[in-house]
């Protein structure tokens, strides 16, 4: 029986080894890969705006019943009386909605935010294997797309992404998406 049980541990043993030897995929620039991480980068605060953030799911389903399809996108298309009324509607339906319960949203946050760290590493990690000089060979569509998701960067990996914001000199080639991300990273308050 012991001898039967040190063969299992064993083999446990070898199986591990193995895994943690294998090396490690360098993540390299694809569309597809920042489209993922994109997705990723908003799959609980889509999946869950009606819990996360009622007054914008509430927004944007409004403003569709009203015959704008975009939702939210197409809100400055919007007559200003009407846009009136819907946020009446919203404030009415949010005062008359029951509140959430807090473990329910701690635990959705909870996840989105292992979501975010984990896309801002893998953002990084393309970053740097693409080379900061060579940053302006990814392509422009889903390549500069990829800088957003640096708005949802976790507090611990701020000073890292500022610092690549910095060598890659993203202020010059894309100074709108630079002050979004600066405002994050400089705590949300006012604008830069």
């Amino acid at each position: 029986m012991i001898q039967k049980f040190i063969a299992i541990l064993i083999f446990c043993l070898i199986i591990a080894e193995c895994k943690v030897k294998q090396p490690t995929k360098e993540l390299g620039f694809s569309c597809e890969i920042v489209n993922n991480i994109k997705e990723k980068d908003q799959y609980y605060r889509i999946k869950h705006s009606n819990i996360l953030s009622p007054y914008f799911y509430l927004l944007d389903s409004l403003i569709k019943v009203n015959g704008f399809k975009g939702g939210i996108d197409q809100m400055p298309a919007v007559n200003t009386n009407l846009l009136d009324s819907i946020k009446n509607q919203i404030n009415f339906l949010n005062s008359t909605r029951p509140k959430q319960d807090k473990s329910v949203l701690d635990s959705i946050w909870k996840l989105q935010n292992d979501l975010d760290y984990k896309n801002v590493i893998d953002l990084i990690s393309i970053i740097s294997n693409v080379g900061y000089s060579n940053i302006d060979t990814i392509p422009e569509k889903c390549g500069l797309e990829s800088f957003i998701v640096f708005v949802h960067t976790p507090t611990e990996l701020c000073d890292t992404v500022y610092s690549i914001i910095e060598k890659i000199n993203l202020k010059s080639f894309n100074p709108n998406r630079y002050r979004h991300i600066m405002w994050h990273l400089n705590g949300r308050n006012g604008m830069n």
